[in-house]
C-alpha cells in the first residue's frame, strides 16, 4: 500500500474522531472531564501557595519487591506396566520327535507362569521354573515340528502378562 492510499484513510479517520469528540463534548460528558481536571490543578496550586515559604522535601515510596515462588514440580515416574518377552526354540530329539523350550523375561518379578505348548489338536499346560524375573520351560516330546507356545506370567504383585500363539489355534 503506498502513501496516497493511506493518506485518505487517515484524513476519514481524523475527520471521524472530531466529529466524535465534538458530539460528546457538547453532550457534557468530556466537559466535566476537563472541569475536574481543572480542579485538581487548582488544588495543586493552592497547596503549592501554602508551602511556598518551606522547603519540601517528598519521597515517594519505593514499590515493595514482589517475589514469586515458583511452584514446586514433582516428576513422579511412572511404574512400567508388567510386560515379558518370550524366547522358543525347537529341538529335534530322534525318532521324528521335537521338544520346545521357552524362556521368559519380565520386567518385574514372576510369582507363576503357565504354558500351554503343542499343535493343534495336542497340547499340554505346564508350569514353568520361576527364578526372579525369568521362566523357563521345556515340553515332551512330540512329534510334530510346527510347536506353539502361549504364556500366561503373573507378577508377584498380581499383574498378569499372556504371550505367544495357542497352539490349539
Amino acid at each position: 500500500m503506498n502513501i496516497k492510499g493511506v493518506f485518505p484513510i487517515f484524513l476519514l479517520l481524523l475527520g471521524i474522531g472530531s466529529v466524535a469528540f465534538s458530539y460528546y463534548y457538547n453532550q457534557g460528558s468530556l466537559q466535566n472531564l476537563f472541569k475536574k481536571n481543572k480542579q485538581v490543578q487548582q488544588a495543586e496550586v493552592n497547596e503549592k501557595s501554602v508551602l511556598s515559604n518551606q522547603i519540601v522535601i517528598s519521597e515517594t515510596p519505593l514499590p515493595t519487591p514482589t517475589i514469586q515462588v515458583e511452584p514446586e514440580i514433582i516428576v513422579s515416574t511412572p511404574v512400567p506396566s508388567f510386560s515379558a518377552t518370550m524366547n522358543t526354540e525347537t529341538k529335534f530329539v530322534g525318532d521324528g520327535n521335537w521338544t520346545l523350550s521357552a524362556n521368559v523375561s519380565a520386567n518385574k518379578e514372576i510369582k507363576s507362569c503357565d504354558f500351554e505348548i503343542g499343535y493343534p489338536g495336542v497340547w499340554a499346560t505346564k508350569s514353568g521354573d520361576v527364578a526372579g524375573t525369568t521362566c523357563r520351560v521345556e515340553s515332551d516330546r512330540l512329534n510334530f515340528e510346527y510347536l506353539k507356545a502361549w504364556v500366561k506370567v503373573t507378577s508377584k504383585n498380581g499383574d498378569v502378562f499372556e504371550k505367544g500363539d495357542h497352539p490349539y489355534n
